[in-house]
């Protein structure tokens, strides 16, 4: 977070980090995963999927709801609120919220049976809930034992994966099928919010963190290639990899 927001790593903004780094994910998959049965049948009737999505899509809107309230409170009631609360950090968070603020009530109301709305919730929740599991079982990994910092690495080109596609290659097609739809019914304040929200402030958010995971990837696959360098722990291992040779 510091090289993508300029965001201050101090101890009281980790702590407030890594206390919700299971809860979030765990909220993600859970909602991603109601989206299953709509978007690969799974024998489930039509009626029961569609109502499954609309719930996944409100797990996603409530939690983002009493998120941001909470951490503004946070922020201004008590004395380090402002550490644990960044502004850089809310800020990259309500842009982030902007799509299904403006769109899961309408969307949940109107055009819950639409296929490519199925396919967004699945992707965006099911992708984020994977990604923060992943990347926490990542912070357990011991670099210095090749086995972890090889299932490391594989976590990581997984999460790289999954990103690309539900972010920059799927996730134009099932945009462009709402839009399309709201496009045909003329339903303008719809579709002006999907052009903004999803096609302009959705992406810039991947955008933001998919380099920094390709970053990583090389990282831990260059230490992985350098017999000494795998004698460091996975903090150390954010240091330069040469490092001087110690004599008795």
């Amino acid at each position: 977070m510091d090289k993508m927001m300029g965001i201050n790593m101090d101890q009281t903004f980790l702590s407030k980090i890594m206390g919700s780094m299971l809860t979030i994910p765990g909220q993600h998959l859970l909602g991603g995963m109601l989206c299953v049965p709509a978007v690969f049948g799974c024998g489930v009737s039509q009626k029961t999927a569609i109502c499954l999505v609309r719930h996944g899509a409100l797990i996603e809107l409530g939690w983002e709801i009493q998120d941001t309230a909470l951490r503004l409170w946070d922020r201004y009631t008590t004395l380090e609120g402002a550490k644990r609360n960044p502004w850089a950090m809310l800020k990259l968070m309500l842009i982030h919220h902007a799509l299904q603020w403006t769109l899961v009530i309408p969307m949940n109301l109107h055009y819950s049976h639409l296929s490519g709305y199925h396919e967004l919730v699945f992707m965006l929740e099911g992708a984020a809930g994977f990604a923060g599991v992943a990347g926490f079982y990542g912070y357990t990994c011991d670099t210095s034992k090749r086995p972890e910092l090889r299932t490391l690495i594989i976590c990581n080109a997984c999460n790289l994966v999954i990103m690309v596609y539900t972010r920059f290659v799927h996730y134009w097609w099932s945009a462009f099928k709402c839009l399309l739809h709201f496009w045909q019914v003329g339903a303008y304040l719809e579709l002006t919010a999907g052009v903004v929200c999803g096609l302009g402030l959705m992406p810039y958010i991947a955008m933001s963190f998919i380099p920094e995971q390709w970053n990583k990837i090389q990282k831990f696959v260059a230490l992985y290639k350098e017999p000494v360098a795998c004698g460091k722990t996975l903090l150390e291992s954010k240091a330069p990899s040469k490092i001087k040779a110690h004599t008795d």
